[in-house]
């Protein structure tokens, strides 16, 4: 009876998988015997997508309001062995692994001494640690990009350019309402040099962001402030916010989607999550553990909604660690893997407030 019921939740979640992305399974007698249960020899594949389809699409309810919105694990596999040719038990290849996350494992770059500037928020200016990037240009966590008129050399100056401009400057850099009242527009440009798998994935990333937020991205028709994905040769990052005129986000060949959804919340004005005001509540940094102590620091001038542990700009516990030790972990001491999966509800809730809610846009 056990065995019937499993195969029935099996079959079941296949059809409605395959409805709900629209895919039609042309199966071979012996494919599915398999699906039926007959073949238990080695676990079978489509099991394995379902449980992780359970795991992060019915039972994500249970992590608080901020649930992933689509669990693409299971659609990126399913998508890319359809793409590729391939048959169900390709679908769970051990060499995919659809929670690498080229951010954390990027290099930190050598950029010398760390420098201490300001940038303005809602409630006046606040320390900032960065690095000099390039003439101009300054990092911060290994893949936030701020220009030289974000940034203050002193709290005296920040102060001032706040209490002159009345909002922060940062705030008055959203992407523009639209005519309708509801949504915001973002125009962008691809650089033509990029593979064709890069241009996929940054196609499908915008997609991602535009079906479950008010933003549109629009390919540019000489919009002066734009975005231009390219790949320049720096792995993944992206300037924070509308700087005005081109702005480049850069998306080495191995970013990937989830990376590419990452740098994009960055072009709208989201910050890593574990850099909130509150976070200390919800997870240890073991500073002990990494060389990379600048890209733990508590930055953010203000929190929007609850903590996401899922949210798609939220480290890993193991990002920048000089060990096997994590240097991340929840406050009972679990691991937090990266999602590099989908959008969290937090993760839209955050770029919309700063662009909807006139505390965070001037532009309103």
């Amino acid at each position: 009876m056990k065995d019937i019921g499993e195969n029935l939740i099996k079959i079941t979640m296949a059809l409605l998988l395959s409805l709900g992305l629209g895919l039609q399974f042309n199966c071979s007698a012996e494919e599915l015997a398999a699906l039926q249960g007959e073949e238990e020899e080695e676990e079978d594949p489509l099991d394995q997508l379902i449980q992780e389809w359970l795991l992060y699409e019915l039972f994500d309810i249970g992590n608080g309001a901020c649930n992933v919105q689509q669990g693409l694990l299971l659609e990126t596999l399913i998508a890319q062995y359809i793409a590729e040719g391939g048959t169900i038990n390709d679908a769970a290849s051990e060499d995919y692994d659809p929670h690498y996350d080229p951010i954390g494992d990027q290099p930190l770059p050598d950029l010398g001494a760390p420098i201490q500037k300001y940038i303005l928020g809602p409630y006046g200016p606040q320390p900032i640690t960065v690095f000099e990037y390039e003439p101009g240009v300054f990092m911060k966590e290994s893949d936030m990009l701020f220009t030289e008129e974000q940034l203050y050399d002193y709290p005296d100056t920040a102060e001032s350019a706040y209490l002159s401009s009345g909002y922060a400057t940062s705030n008055a850099n959203r992407w523009p309402q639209n005519a309708d009242g509801a949504t915001f527009k973002v125009p962008y440009t691809i650089d033509s040099s990029l593979p064709a798998e890069t241009v996929s994935e940054i196609n499908q990333a915008i997609a991602h962001w535009q079906e479950r937020s008010f933003f549109r991205f629009v390919v540019r028709s000489g919009e002066t402030d734009f975005i231009h994905f390219q790949d320049g040769n720096s792995g993944c990052n992206s300037y924070v916010s509308r700087i005005g005129g081109q702005q480049n986000i850069n998306l080495a060949p191995n970013c990937g989607f989830g990376a590419a959804v990452h740098e994009i919340g960055h072009a709208l004005g989201l910050w890593h999550e574990q850099s909130r005001t509150d976070r200390d509540s919800f997870v240890t940094i073991h500073f002990d553990r990494t060389d990379g102590d600048s890209n733990y620091q508590i930055e953010s001038s203000h929190d929007i909604g609850d903590y996401d542990y899922e949210s798609i700009m939220h480290y890993g516990s193991f990002y920048f660690a000089t060990s096997d030790q994590p240097v991340m972990t929840k406050k009972d001491g679990s691991l937090i893997e990266p999602n590099r999966r989908a959008l969290t509800d937090c993760d839209v809730t955050g770029a919309q407030t700063i662009h909807s809610n006139s505390t965070y846009n001037s532009n309103l």
